[in-house]
């Protein structure tokens, strides 16, 4: 590491952090660096990292931290989950899963069961009624299925 490397990460600790990410996650991140800033006769570099969507036309969600310079905990907050989501999180989407229930418009999948509250186990305190889910009729809504009966293939997958 050269003198600058080792200055910049003195005083920056999480550039250091993020470099590292950057060098561990490089097959995930595309990076990029629009600008260098001087500080001390040092160049540190700032970072944009892109996951997703090449197009220039796709709609973006932005996440920017270190803009005040005495509040470091918002780069600290990214670099943790820009940690997570590289190394530790698997981000699933189930986008459609109660087909029937879109083709027809309803709450309920075909069989009239709400997925939401389609589930092995009963509340451990009161709920309240019907709105949190019944065994009553299928007709009425928030129903939850025939109780001991296995759950819907849509909850289930």
């Amino acid at each position: 590491m050269s003198d600058a490397q080792h200055q910049i990460h003195r005083h920056l600790p999480e550039h250091a952090q993020l470099e590292q990410l950057l060098h561990q996650a490089a097959r995930h991140l595309r990076v990029s660096t629009p600008l260098h800033v001087p500080v001390n006769g040092l160049s540190i570099p700032v970072r944009v990292i892109e996951l997703g969507s090449r197009s220039p036309r796709a709609p973006v969600i932005g996440f920017f931290g270190g803009v005040h310079g005495v509040e470091r905990i918002g780069t600290q907050v990214l670099i943790s989950w820009l940690h997570s989501l590289v190394q530790r999180v698997r981000l699933l989407f189930m986008p459609m899963i109660n087909p029937g229930g879109i083709w027809h418009h309803r709450r309920s999948n075909l069989n009239g069961v709400d997925l939401m509250r389609n589930a092995p186990v009963d509340a451990m305190g009161p709920v309240p009624w019907l709105v949190s889910g019944h065994r009553i009729s299928r007709r009425l809504p928030w129903y939850r299925g025939k109780l001991g009966a296995p759950m819907e293939p849509e909850a289930m997958a």
